[in-house]
């Protein structure tokens, strides 16, 4: 079989101009891919964005409570309380916990966090804001005093009943100690009065 120089000659002075039109084709092709992806992405974008705003409305609607950097340590952890029952309710994600919750923040607090964010090097979690958080304003020598408490409590002069409440009231400062049922009742009955213990 001959080759025909002829047509060798046609074929390599195409390649060039021919690869470059491949290459200018498949460029205008990635180019609108890229845009044909942005288009799809952005509806659904909106779409988060929108149950953003809406579930903030909802958290609203739920009348949080704000927070002002009391000098009270028990006031700050009901507050953290309270958000962690709001955020049960919403469903919220982590990102949304640390938004609704600094948005809630005013004076004397909304000065610390705006400090204290700036230590922040990756996205705070709300485990990274609660924690900052309750160091500020519930303060260790509080939160000592209370487990001393809980772990001397008695019911002395007072009712069951009454003792019942400051119990429960004091055992969210210990959860190591009841970390479940049975040794919440142990703990409970040892502070009975002897004829009420059985």
């Amino acid at each position: 079989m001959m080759s025909n120089p002829e047509a060798q000659k046609d074929n390599s002075a195409l390649t060039p101009a021919a690869s470059n039109g491949m290459e200018k084709s498949l460029e205008i092709l990635g180019k609108a891919m890229e845009q044909y992806a942005i288009a799809i992405d952005k509806p659904r974008q909106q779409q988060e964005a929108e149950a953003k705003r809406r579930t903030f409305f909802q958290s609203m609607k739920l009348n949080p409570p704000t927070f002002k950097g009391s000098l009270d340590p028990l006031e700050a952890e009901n507050w953290i309380q309270d958000m962690k029952q709001i955020f049960d309710v919403l469903k919220s994600t982590d990102e949304q916990k640390v938004t609704y919750a600094t948005f809630l923040l005013r004076g004397e607090a909304r000065n610390w966090w705006e400090f204290t964010k700036t230590g922040f090097s990756e996205p705070v979690t709300w485990s990274m804001f609660k924690d900052a958080f309750l160091t500020r304003y519930f303060l260790e020598v509080y939160r000592n005093q209370k487990e001393e408490e809980f772990l001397n409590s008695e019911q002395g002069n007072i009712t069951v009943t009454e003792y019942d409440h400051k119990f429960i009231g004091l055992c969210r400062f210990t959860p190591y100690v009841v970390s479940d049922e049975d040794a919440m009742v142990r703990f409970f009955r040892r502070g009975l009065k002897v004829k009420t213990q059985y």
